[in-house]
Parts: C-alpha cells; sequence; structure tokens
C-alpha cells in the first residue's frame, strides 16, 4: 500500500480517536455506562487509545506501528462490547471501521 494512503489512514484513525475521547467525552461516559464497566477502566482504556494516537502520530519514533496495534486491540473491544449489550450494527461500524484501518497500518509496519 502506498505510503500515502498509510499516512492519511494514519491522520483518520488519530483524529477520530482523540475527536471521540476528548471532544466528545460524554458519550464515552454514556457508553461505558451502558456497558456496565467502572470508571476507571473507562479512563484506563481513554489514557491508552491517547497514547495510541500520540504513537501513530509519529511521537515516539519508530513506534507508529505500535500505536496503531493499540489501538487496533482497543477497537476489537469496542465491538465485542457493542455485541455483548446488543446495538445495533450501524453503532458498532465506527469502531470496527476504525480497528480494520488500526490493522493495516500495522500490517504495513509490521509485515509488509
Amino acid at each position: 500500500m502506498s505510503t500515502t494512503i498509510i499516512e492519511l489512514m494514519q491522520a483518520f484513525v488519530a483524529m477520530s480517536v482523540f475527536y471521540v475521547w476528548v471532544v466528545r467525552y460524554q458519550a464515552v461516559v454514556a457508553d461505558f455506562a451502558a456497558f456496565q464497566l467502572p470508571d476507571w477502566l473507562r479512563d484506563l482504556v481513554g489514557a491508552l487509545k491517547l497514547t495510541g494516537v500520540a504513537l501513530l502520530l509519529g511521537i515516539g519514533d519508530g513506534l507508529e506501528g505500535m500505536g496503531a496495534a493499540l489501538i487496533g486491540v482497543f477497537m476489537v473491544g469496542a465491538v465485542m462490547m457493542h455485541l455483548r449489550v446488543k446495538n445495533p450494527l450501524i453503532k458498532m461500524l465506527p469502531s470496527f471501521c476504525l480497528g480494520l484501518m488500526a490493522l493495516l497500518i500495522t500490517m504495513n509496519y509490521y509485515v509488509l
């Protein structure tokens, strides 16, 4: 896959995760309440996802793939939680798509 496409996906995934966990934080609070998960776990997940964003954007020298992998793992978890509470497919689509992009980015750094 071309470097430009990978960089665009990195920027899109990073902006999306940042937007949800910073700008739309109240929606995250509501989701975690619906998932019946504790506040401390929500805060830990948020800190780790924002760390993944920083790595994905190249804050850690050469750790972009690690950031993508970290975000990808959490997106798999998000899809599983949506399935657990039987949310409609449209509600889990963003997590699925971001997870897929994170997987492609990770593969670009570690497999291809």
